[in-house]
């Protein structure tokens, strides 16, 4: 605003010299012509003796003198006008820095001021807004904490669920292997115990045949106490696996009918068998018993 009042100012101020300057200029040119016309006229009239071109010489050094009158003017006039623009503009930048120097203080205490205020307020708002946001952090906290711990025990107790789940499981498939493998050693236990039967078996049915076989070889020879010895044996295994031994007796019966005495180291082996032999044998039993005892034994 101010600006633009010192423009209009040196503007009016400008035009108003610029009328002066032609105002005088027209004012010196009509005396300066009329001066020259009276000065002609009378010279004319005065001296009547002057000729034509002495007269045009007279009017061309008035006209001259004239116009050097005129560039004066101007050019004092053109010397005001620049004076004065030098003047408006200093005054101006002058007028302007001392507007502009009081404007910036101005504005700077403003912003000074509104800076503190700001700042007072930023920093009231800042603590108010930690505050805040320290209170909804910890609340927040808290509920996320209690969460995580609901989820955690919620976690934890499916965890124990499957582990219980797995232990039972295992368990049961722990007892069902060990019922298993308790079944299998008892069939294993079984099995052993029929296998190592029926090699006893087996092993005895061996040797009633080998002694019966070294009986007829003992027989062929004619030595009777061991043909007696071998069938004593052969019945004594026989008596054991429950078989017929009624072939076995005739054999004893037939080595003792052709014996003339016991063998001491047979004697024995005989009378045990003769206790050994089942009731549905007891005639053959009898026999051998009454022909055992009536040998000598030597």
């Amino acid at each position: 605003m101010v600006k633009k009042c010192m423009s209009l100012i040196a503007f009016v101020f400008m035009f108003i010299i610029v009328i002066s300057t032609k105002t005088f200029a027209e004012t010196n040119y009509n005396e300066i012509s009329n001066n020259g016309s009276m000065t002609a006229i009378s010279t004319q009239t005065s001296d009547s003796q002057l000729t034509e071109a002495e007269t045009y010489k007279l009017l061309y050094e008035n006209q001259k003198e004239f116009n050097g009158k005129i560039l004066d003017t101007i050019y004092w006039a053109l010397g005001a006008i620049g004076a004065a623009i030098i003047a408006l503009l200093g005054g101006n930048i002058f007028f302007n820095y001392r507007v502009n120097k009081n404007e910036i203080e101005n504005i700077s205490q403003n912003l000074s001021r509104e800076f503190e205020k700001f700042k007072n307020d930023s920093a009231d708002g800042i603590q108010q807004k930690i505050n805040e946001s320290m209170i909804v952090n910890r609340d927040e906290f808290k509920n996320l904490s209690l969460n995580n711990q609901k989820e955690m025990q919620k976690y934890i107790d499916n965890q124990n669920v499957q582990i219980k789940s797995i232990k039972t499981f295992f368990d049961e498939a722990l007892e069902e292997i060990g019922a298993s493998v308790e079944n299998n050693q008892r069939g294993t236990q079984r099995m052993c115990e029929s296998l190592e039967k029926n090699f006893q078996r087996e092993n005895k049915d061996l040797r009633v045949e080998l002694n019966k076989l070294e009986a007829e070889k003992w027989r062929n020879k004619g030595v009777y106490q061991n043909v007696l010895a071998c069938y004593v044996r052969a019945g004594n295994l026989e008596i054991e696996l429950k078989l017929n031994i009624e072939d076995t007796i005739k054999n004893i019966l037939e080595a003792l009918e052709n014996s003339s005495r016991l063998s001491n180291a047979y004697s024995t082996l005989l009378f045990q068998f003769i206790e050994k032999i089942p009731e549905k044998y007891s005639i053959q039993k009898e026999k051998i018993n009454e022909i055992a005892r009536s040998l000598p034994i030597q």
